[in-house]
């Protein structure tokens, strides 16, 4: 019986230790952390969350140009186009923020 008990313990030695309790509460911090920046653009670490993001958007040339699209696609009145432009910018807004909660948290 000893040596049966030695290999289930050699045997769960070899075995990676579970985490999934921490990735679990890990996530669980983030979608907290997401949801109180939505309610008050504050980021963990960063008080004014939301300037931050703007400062990030502004720091992207590629979002300049979109935003230039945008602008283009508003003056046409071609709402398609603008919606899939604000769809690009509203996915790297979340890129931005997610990024900054994973650091925080």
């Amino acid at each position: 019986m000893r040596a049966l008990r030695e290999a289930q313990q050699r045997w769960d030695n070899m075995l990676p230790p579970d985490t999934s309790r921490q990735e679990r509460e890990h996530e669980e911090a983030c979608k907290v952390a997401f949801d109180r920046y939505l309610e008050s653009g504050d980021l963990p670490g960063q008080p004014d969350g939301a300037s931050y993001v703007w400062k990030e958007l502004e720091d992207n040339n590629e979002s300049g140009l979109v935003l230039f699209d945008m602008l283009a696609a508003y003056r046409a009145d071609d709402d398609t186009e603008l919606l899939a432009l604000a769809r690009r910018v509203a996915e790297r807004v979340d890129s931005i923020v997610n990024e900054k909660i994973e650091e925080g948290v």
